[in-house]
Order: C-alpha cells, then sequence, then structure tokens
C-alpha cells in the first residue's frame, strides 16, 4: 500500500484490521518526512519503531540525522559503532519540535564504544523507560542516574521485540500517547530493495540489491 494512502486511511477510519497498525517502510522513503508531521490528536497517534541491531552504516558521525524522526519510539542500535559521544549528538538536537522527545525504549547492547559516561545523557530523554546496556562498558560499580534501575524485567528487553516492550509500557501507562491506540511506522530497511530490470535492459545502474535488515 502507498504510504500515504495507509496514513490517510488511519487518521480517518476506526475499527481497522491488526495488520493495518503497523505499516514498515523504509528510512528514505520519500514520504517519511511528511508521515513525521503528522500531528497526533486524542483520536490518533503514530508512532516510529526504528529497529537497526548491527547497523554498519549507523554512527556517531550521522545518527544526529534521526532528529528527524520526531515520532521515534523505540530504536534498536545495539551491536553498532555507535559511542557515548554519539547518544550526547542524538540528545542534542532536541529543540522546540526537532528531535525524538518521545524516545521510550534504547536497546544499546553490545555496543563496545558505550561507557559509563552515557549515563549522564539518559536523562536528556525525558520519557525515557528503557535502556538496554548490556554487553557495553558501562560498569555496575557505578549507580545510574536516578530514576533508572540496574534491574528491570526481562520481558523488557532482548529478544522481546520492541514494539512488545512498548505494549508493556503502555499497559502500565495507557495514557502514555495522547491516543489509546497508536499506529506503528516500522522502519528495519534504510532504502526500497531494487526491482529487476526489463529482460535486455540490465545494466550497472539497476542491478538488482536486496537491503536485508543489518544494512539499514
Amino acid at each position: 500500500m502507498d504510504p500515504g494512502m495507509w496514513a490517510a486511511l488511519v487518521q480517518l477510519y476506526d475499527n481497522l484490521p491488526d495488520y493495518m497498525r503497523t505499516f514498515a517502510i523504509p528510512l528514505r522513503d520519500s514520504h517519511m518526512p511528511k508521515l513525521q508531521s503528522i500531528p497526533c490528536t486524542a483520536r490518533f497517534s503514530m508512532i516510529t519503531v526504528l529497529e537497526a541491531p548491527a547497523c554498519r552504516n549507523l554512527c556517531d558521525d550521522n545518527i544526529a540525522n534521526l532528529k528527524e524522526l520526531s515520532s521515534l519510539a523505540a530504536l534498536d542500535a545495539s551491536g553498532t559503532r555507535l559511542t557515548s559521544h554519539g547518544i550526547k549528538a542524538l540528545a542534542f538536537t532536541m529543540h522546540d519540535d526537532i528531535g525524538p522527545w518521545g524516545l521510550r525504549v534504547l536497546d544499546l547492547r553490545e555496543c563496545a564504544g558505550i561507557t559509563t559516561d552515557v549515563y549522564a545523557l539518559l536523562s536528556k530523554f525525558p520519557l525515557l523507560t528503557v535502556v538496554d546496556l548490556r554487553g557495553t562498558k558501562c560498569s555496575r560499580r557505578i549507580p545510574p542516574p536516578p530514576g533508572f534501575s540496574v534491574k528491570g524485567h526481562p520481558l523488557f528487553f532482548h529478544p522481546t521485540r520492541l514494539s512488545d516492550s512498548l505494549a508493556r509500557l503502555q499497559e502500565a501507562n495507557p495514557s502514555m500517547y495522547s491516543s489509546p491506540n497508536p499506529f506503528t511506522l516500522l522502519v528495519n530497511t534504510l532504502d526500497h530493495p531494487r526491482r529487476p530490470a526489463a529482460e535486455g535492459l540490465l545494466s550497472h545502474d539497476n542491478t538488482v540489491v536486496t537491503i536485508a535488515n543489518n544494512d539499514l
């Protein structure tokens, strides 16, 4: 389905089938800027879930670009090259209506560049509730910042999917979104796969490329 058509339908109609509650879309889809600008109301909420585990393209130099995802609610950046400096860069993108103000779940498992320095940055994300720091260089000898605990219910963490973690948070806090039934943009690729070229017209510029999840 065309992303614009999906966005129109979910804003206009109630009681849509469950499969329409989540829409998979690449990060660089041309519709993304307009989708991120849709306002949330008492009748409609849209959130973005970004799954980028072991993504080779996500690093300190470009994570600030995620500021365009104003509805970002959960980010899986596990196994990436991100360091605490990258989390700082993302935190400092937030001003006015720009940046991931609504980030609630952050997975940084196995990010070797994440140190205890990240503790001072967690409070920069006002709604952040679940942070996975397993396999990082964060020391258990240093207590987490106020409001955070070194223990948490395992059902909030990997291998639980980000969307399921958000659903459990909503069960505990039914009013966490502007409306009780949010719709989700699921981002786990960078671009759309290229379509096969017509027979006899195959060239270097239109060779078929498949983008795997870990190529985001």
